[in-house]
């Protein structure tokens, strides 16, 4: 049954696979991810009226993006959200 397993045993198969699904990691996990997340939650603290209104829907956006796991997907929606907030910070915060 298991003849391209060479000469794992069952026991040893379970063990291997369970180091390999302690090596999964979900994309929103990654710190990429968790960075840009904590910055459209900073960004969407300062706004006010439409301005956080589109910082909560970009934030909605990205964790759906995230859920679908798709990691060229994840990074289309993170490029153009990242580039959102560059905008949104260049114009929105002043010192």
């Amino acid at each position: 049954m298991h003849k391209l397993s060479g000469e794992l045993d069952e026991k040893d198969i379970a063990a291997r696979l369970a180091k390999l699904e302690a090596l999964k990691v979900h994309p929103r996990d990654e710190q990429e991810n968790v960075a840009v997340k904590a910055r459209l939650e900073r960004c969407y603290v300062m706004a006010l009226g439409e301005d956080r209104a589109e910082i909560s829907y970009l934030l909605a956006e990205f964790e759906s993006a995230l859920t679908k796991q798709d990691q060229s997907f994840i990074a289309i929606v993170r490029a153009r959200v990242t580039t959102i907030l560059d905008d949104f910070e260049a114009n929105y915060v002043r010192f």
